[in-house]
């Protein structure tokens, strides 16, 4: 059995992330996502239901008893896998801010590493490269 908690720290371990990081993406608080990772808090299905899109996993799947697996290419940086997509379109980051609808100063800060999508802007650069948005941090 593996209960949410450590699902929670295994997320966190796998993506090398932290609480702030998995916070900003999911749209709560930092503390909501440590009393998450510590088991004094069981998780709202909203945030059941951002984290399954996330990881693109079945919300149900994080609630059952067996264990999660996640896969991540290390070699890559979540801002090399962002530059990566961007050019894969032959786009600079002007041209991907309008067409995604996000300033370009916050996608240059993404790209440095300066800054963590947030959970919108994360699925909306999901939904317009056709990923999940656990892909936006794995490499090739």
């Amino acid at each position: 059995m593996q209960p949410f908690a450590e699902k929670i720290k295994l997320i966190e371990e796998s993506l090398v992330i932290h609480d702030s990081y998995l916070a900003k993406i999911l749209g709560c608080t930092q503390s909501y996502v440590r009393a998450l990772r510590l088991g004094t808090r069981k998780p709202s299905e909203k945030l059941l239901r951002r984290l399954a899109v996330f990881l693109n996993v079945p919300a149900q799947e994080l609630m059952e008893e067996h264990t999660l697996t996640i896969e991540v290419d290390r070699k890559h940086k979540a801002q090399d896998r962002l530059i990566e997509l961007r050019k894969s379109r032959g786009l600079s980051q002007v041209q991907l801010s309008q067409m995604i609808g996000v300033p370009a100063s916050t996608i240059a800060s993404m790209e440095t590493g300066k800054n963590t999508p947030s959970y919108e802007i994360a699925k909306t650069y999901s939904q317009y490269f056709g990923l999940p948005m656990i892909e936006l941090l794995r490499g090739e």
